[in-house]
């Protein structure tokens, strides 16, 4: 599986866009073939804009922190990973409205790195 990251704080979180991602993504935002254009378009699906990139990157963390526990893998590229992801809202708690953009790009980057072969 590819392995992004997202630092946060300057924490570093390991993100995946596994099946079960995808899963958890349909139910809770939207189907996932148009996450893309709910990212960028989130009245059209009747969402809150920033609700879909924190639900979307914490699942992705979710996921990325489960199977780096599962592998025991400790470091992406070069930097240490946070296996241990707090809770959503302490995890958004401290941050300003401008890191959004960096949020939705971790996303995009980590929908982008799922599809390349291995």
């Amino acid at each position: 599986m590819r392995i992004t990251k997202v630092t946060i704080e300057g924490k570093t979180y390991p993100l995946i866009f596994s099946l079960n991602a995808a899963e958890k993504i349909e139910d809770q935002c939207v189907p996932v073939r148009y996450l893309g254009k709910c990212l960028i378009k989130p009245e059209e699906f009747g969402k809150n804009g920033i609700s879909v990139v924190k639900d979307v990157l914490y699942i992705l963390a979710l996921e990325g922190s489960r199977y780096c526990a599962a592998k025991e893998i400790d470091e992406i590229d070069g930097a240490k990973v946070n296996a241990e992801l707090p809770e959503k809202d302490a995890l958004y708690a401290d941050l300003d409205y401008a890191v959004i953009t960096d949020l939705t790009r971790a996303i995009y980057e980590c929908l982008a790195d799922s599809k390349k072969k291995e």
